[in-house]
């Protein structure tokens, strides 16, 4: 599936079950949904030239490169359970620190920006270090609204979980699927959607716009389900 996709899932799923999470504050809630979208695509390390490599220009196009060695290439460790539990692990370490936060964010949020783009530009080098420039300086001021004391720190973990679980599951409905139990090589899969066709791209794209914009007001009070249900119900 596309970057679009993957930062797109991940988010809808985390705000999802938000209601099911840790209370936390409106600022925590921004940071954990950036935290999500990002990880929608975090599995994707593993990809010399997917939105994640081209997400910092040749800072990321390196990191790329070298979990992709580690890793054994696309689609292997990052796209398993082990890779789940990986991320989740390095996330709750992270969290606990607040410029390891700061990292967090700004890998989550520079692939989240990137991903709104995903069509390779002649430039994208250069359009990859002003997003980690930028990116940089906001997530520094995310990382400070948040503390680093436990609910909080769940919170973000879950929310990088979500993400990353909600980008294999997407995989599994591409042609390809995923290897689950790596280092076994069997592919799971659950559907045979070809990556960036038209099925993706005018089907699922804008469904996970409007669960995305839905669960957004939902989540901010901005639509009562309750009272439009109603009062459909009456007209």
């Amino acid at each position: 599936m596309m970057g679009r996709s993957h930062s797109l899932s991940g988010s809808v799923a985390f705000l999802a079950v938000l209601p099911y999470l840790p209370h936390a504050s409106a600022p925590e809630v921004v940071v954990a949904t950036v935290c999500a979208a990002g990880a929608g695509i975090l599995p994707d390390l593993d990809h010399q030239s997917g939105t994640a490599s081209r997400s910092f220009g040749p800072i990321s196009h390196a990191m790329c490169v070298a979990i992709a060695t580690v890793s054994g290439g696309h689609r292997h460790a990052t796209h398993s359970l082990l890779g789940i539990v990986v991320f989740t692990g390095i996330a709750w370490e992270a969290s606990s620190n607040l410029w390891a936060l700061g990292a967090l964010l700004w890998i989550c949020l520079g692939f989240a920006v990137r991903s709104l783009h995903h069509r390779k530009h002649p430039k994208d080098h250069l359009i990859g270090l002003a997003n980690a420039v930028a990116c940089a300086g906001v997530a520094y001021l995310l990382a400070l609204h948040v503390s680093t004391h436990h609910p909080e720190r769940v919170l973000v973990t879950l929310a990088v979980a979500i993400g990353v679980t909600a980008h294999i599951a997407g995989d599994m409905c591409t042609e390809h699927g995923v290897p689950l139990a790596w280092p076994d090589m069997r592919r799971f899969r659950v559907a045979t959607i070809d990556t960036d066709s038209r099925v993706e791209r005018h089907g699922v794209v804008p469904l996970l716009l409007i669960a995305f914009v839905c669960l957004v007001g939902a989540r901010s009070g901005l639509l009562d389900f309750h009272s439009l249900t109603h009062h459909i119900a009456w007209r």
